[in-house]
């Protein structure tokens, strides 16, 4: 424990770039309206357009020193990928449909809806890493800053073996194997997140993470839920705190009080307005959880190359767009 704070303090003394939002409330809320009036009237075919249009408002208005973010996906490219994602899940849920018909007329309704459940459940355990890193690597790829692309080469495979082991240990212990599986969740994503050619560090340590998450969840229970933000803050504090670039490391000062005090804030802004400060309300916790955040100046970015993900694409969230459809579909049925 010692050695990470004293690993904190180097990290106080060097040069950081601070990492400002620049977001109102205003604009933003005329962008949700007019995004939300175009997705109804077209039925929701402008919500590729609109999902699009709100990530390029985070992007342009996240600002690294005194260049911003800058977000390259397109709705359309958006939309092709649900077109390509809806035939084959379709065809998956007309095969189970009528699998389903034929063998309950043989062994009973019952028992193969239970089976049905437990199959689906499987099913979207194995789904989840492929559109994890289908998903982030979409991100990633269609990510600038300063003309460079950032980059996402977390594979599905070791993703999935990684919540396969975590998955059953955490079932075995009764949820007490928790912070090792967020911990090595956390780890996998970092350290496959590339800028350009530069690849991202990580050198936390599970066994001191999980004291850190402990701690958060005893106290929390202690105070009805209350210390659950700092919980929270103390995990994103740790996870930036020890990720680096170049052997440089970030820098959170996120604290549960200011994560506290501005998520009453945003409930009362949401709540007391009816829901129209919805727009003010995911400003004020942008600005918490990205000012917080602080780049190391001492990074040699003119040292770090342009390589783009020329193979990344949006069928990851097609096929969650798809599902999303579906769902609403058979909840309309049922």
């Amino acid at each position: 424990m010692f050695r990470y704070f004293q690993r904190t303090g180097d990290r106080m003394k060097s040069k950081q770039t601070a990492i400002k939002f620049t977001g109102k409330g205003g604009p933003f809320f005329l962008l949700l309206l007019k995004c939300g009036f175009l997705t109804v009237i077209t039925a929701g075919i402008y919500s590729f357009w609109a999902k699009v249009e709100i990530q390029k408002y985070i992007h342009s208005n996240t600002m690294v020193g005194d260049d911003t973010l800058e977000f390259h996906g397109t709705g359309k490219e958006k939309f092709i990928g649900f077109l390509k994602a809806l035939i084959p899940i379709v065809l998956l849920v007309i095969i189970i449909f009528f699998i389903q018909r034929f063998a309950a007329s043989i062994v009973g309704a019952a028992y193969v809806q239970v089976v049905s459940i437990l199959l689906i459940y499987l099913l979207f355990f194995l789904m989840g890493p492929l559109l994890i890193v289908g998903k982030r690597r979409y991100l990633m790829s269609r990510t600038s800053w300063r003309g460079i692309r950032f980059r996402f080469k977390g594979k599905v495979k070791p993703l999935a073996i990684l919540f396969l082991k975590n998955g059953l240990l955490t079932l075995i212990t009764c949820g007490i194997y928790t912070p090792w599986f967020i911990f090595a969740y956390r780890k996998f994503k970092i350290e496959n997140t590339f800028y350009g050619n530069e690849q991202s560090g990580f050198d936390g340590d599970a066994g001191e993470f999980a004291k850190i998450f402990y701690l958060g969840v005893l106290l929390s229970i202690v105070t009805c839920g209350i210390y659950q933000y700092w919980l929270q803050a103390d995990i994103e504090r740790y996870f930036w705190n020890h990720t680096m670039i170049q052997g440089k490391y970030f820098e959170s000062t996120l604290t549960g009080d200011k994560l506290f005090v501005n998520m009453i804030l945003a409930m009362v802004q949401i709540y007391f307005t009816l829901g129209i400060g919805t727009a003010w309300a995911i400003n004020r916790m942008y600005r918490v959880f990205i000012e917080n955040v602080s780049v190391p100046s001492e990074v040699d970015f003119s040292s770090i190359k342009s390589s783009m993900d020329t193979k990344a694409s949006a069928l990851a969230d097609g096929i969650e767009s798809a599902g999303d459809v579906l769902d609403s579909i058979a909840d309309f049925f049922v």
